[in-house]
Formats: structure tokens, C-alpha cells, sequence
């Protein structure tokens, strides 16, 4: 995870001029860390043959606990069932 934060760190503060469009940085931003949790390959997330899509992607609000105070929050749910080696032996 602490290699995690210094590649992004990287990506944010210093580097500048490698992405044609600032939305590349996020979305490559978003494939590190989603394949940091999963523990993944970066390149299983993005494969031609079965990348992950939006499709794969579902924003859940997810209430407090019963009994506690506190404002709701927001959950990413994700369908890794599609990546790239899914059910290789």
C-alpha cells in the first residue's frame, strides 16, 4: 500500500505533460488503486478481451448502523467476475 501511495503521489504532484487528457491521469489513477484492493494486475483490468466497463461499476448509499447517528455513505461496488483470467485453473 505505502508503494501504492508513492506512485500516486507521483502521478499527482510531479508528473506532468505524460497524459494527452488530465481524465487519463484519473482514470489510471482509479485502475492502480482497483487493482491494488483486488489484487490484481493492472493490465487484467484493462485487457481487450474482457475489460472492466462502467457496466461493471455500481455506486451504493449505504445507510448508518441502526441506533447511530451519521450521515450516510457512498460504497463502489465492483464485478471483477469479467476480468482477464477469471476462472483459470
Amino acid at each position: 500500500m505505502e508503494d501504492l501511495c508513492v506512485v500516486l503521489n507521483t502521478l499527482w504532484a510531479y508528473d506532468t505533460g505524460t497524459f494527452p487528457h488530465e481524465r487519463h491521469r484519473v482514470m489510471f489513477a482509479l485502475i492502480l488503486i482497483l487493482a491494488g484492493c483486488g489484487a490484481l494486475r493492472p493490465s487484467s483490468l484493462i485487457s481487450m478481451e474482457a475489460p472492466l466497463l462502467y457496466e461493471h461499476c455500481e455506486f451504493r448509499l449505504v445507510p448508518p448502523p441502526p441506533g447511530q447517528p451519521g450521515p450516510n455513505k457512498i460504497a463502489l461496488v465492483i464485478d471483477f467476475s469479467n476480468i482477464k483470467g477469471h476462472g483459470d485453473a
